[in-house]
């Protein structure tokens, strides 16, 4: 999303020809598609592995229904902002956001796997 917002208002590179924006957008989307698709199958997969199968249905049937609630949540606050901001604004600032969670989430990561090689 960085790349969506930042670099095509901010950088010096010239997006004056039409062609070159619409082929930079494609090329964007189509990495984030990629990357978007194998985190989800690595995520969904690490998921059925390590929850039991009692369980697996119960927790995987919540984690889509989380989905499907915040998604349109997401996309109604995004909405409401681009009326009050530019979008290239609002696209920096969802990037920033999505950074600091992926750090957030990564320090408590590398304390659960500390506190598991501690305890073997």
């Amino acid at each position: 999303m960085f790349a969506i917002g930042f670099i095509p208002v901010f950088s010096g590179i010239n997006f004056n020809n039409e062609i070159v924006l619409v082929i930079y957008y494609c090329f964007i989307t189509m990495v984030l598609g990629s990357s978007i698709s194998i985190i989800d199958i690595t995520a969904t997969t690490y998921l059925q592995k390590t929850i039991a199968d009692n369980f697996r249905s119960r927790v995987m049937s919540l984690q889509f229904s989380l989905v499907k609630i915040i998604l349109p949540l997401a996309l109604i606050l995004s909405g409401f902002a681009i009326d009050f901001m530019p979008i290239h604004v609002v696209l920096i600032f969802g990037s920033f956001l999505i950074f600091l969670s992926v750090i957030v989430w990564y320090k408590k990561y590398l304390n659960y796997v500390n506190l598991k090689m501690i305890n073997q």
